[in-house]
């Protein structure tokens, strides 16, 4: 195997050239309970992408603005991350933008994602998706 990096002692790639997975695995989980990460958490990743990057963005602005407001009015523990540009900003000529949202409550989480789901309605030309526990955040 063949490993380009520009960090070669990043602990992930020590790890892997010792074949020592039981470290990467400590590191990796000690890193995730520190930043309130799964397992320690529940996420939600929702993506709104379009054509149109200007209207993307604006839309994005307007879904966390009230993700924030339905979190203060349900008094809700959930961290709202963004929105930003995916990291992946653009697919087959679609503009992306992303919000996460982060809680170790799993019942606040899904509080949030049902109010704002009643609540926010993206004009036309732009997608919403909403992937609860999200296997990806490209």
């Amino acid at each position: 195997v063949l490993v380009q990096t520009l960090n070669p002692e990043h602990f992930a790639v020590q790890a892997a050239v010792n074949h020592d997975y039981e470290a990467f695995y400590c590191e990796e989980l000690a890193q995730r309970e520190d930043a309130v990460y799964p397992p320690f958490s529940r996420l939600a990743a929702i993506q709104l992408s379009g054509n149109l990057q200007k209207s993307v963005e604006d839309e994005a602005k307007k879904a966390a603005a009230a993700l924030r407001k339905i979190k203060k009015e349900l008094r809700l523990r959930v961290d709202i991350l963004g929105p930003a540009t995916a990291p992946l900003g653009m697919i087959r000529g679609r503009h992306r933008w992303h919000i996460l949202l982060k809680s170790p409550d799993r019942t606040a989480l899904r509080r949030l994602v049902q109010g704002f789901k009643q609540s926010f309605q993206p004009v036309q030309t732009v997608r919403l998706a909403i992937d609860i526990d999200p296997l990806e955040l490209l």
